[in-house]
């Protein structure tokens, strides 16, 4: 091989020593960008502190469309109040079921009876509305039952 030709061999190994050394510091795919920007904690307590009675997923769970009041409906009534009332307080899961939702509240289900088959379930939720007596009047389906304001 003459000279050039041994100079072009030893370039083209460089070249790819250099590439092969870049290719261990990648730029991060859009993808793993956005994974570890989502990585940042998720609020877990409501406005008094008072922890929530599961573990949201959703960094949106407070939003415009609930933010109208600092009352939480997941976290306003104890656990022995909720078996007083009947309600497991085990069986509580998040209302909302997506992220940035509407509502944000709770559902839970009734304690079976005499273990009974049928499955009641109670929900308790919040929403940004002009008042209570319109979402009564507009919004009411049929079958709600609108239980007095405690």
């Amino acid at each position: 091989m003459d000279r050039k030709g041994s100079f072009q061999v030893s370039l083209l190994a460089l070249a790819s020593s250099v590439i092969a050394g870049c290719s261990s510091h990648a730029i991060p795919t859009e993808d793993q960008a956005l994974e570890s920007s989502t990585t940042v904690s998720i609020r877990q307590v409501d406005d008094q502190g008072l922890k929530l009675p599961f573990e949201t997923t959703f960094s949106a769970r407070w939003n415009d469309a609930n933010d109208g009041t600092k009352y939480e409906p997941c976290t306003a009534v104890g656990a022995r109040q909720l078996a007083a009332l009947g309600v497991d307080p085990a069986s509580v899961e998040d209302a909302a079921g997506s992220n940035g939702q509407t509502l944000r509240g709770c559902d839970w289900d009734y304690l079976r009876v005499d273990g009974g088959s049928v499955r009641w379930s109670v929900s308790q939720f919040v929403g940004n509305s002009p008042s209570l007596e319109h979402d009564k009047r507009v919004k009411s389906a049929v079958t709600d039952v609108w239980l007095p304001d405690v």
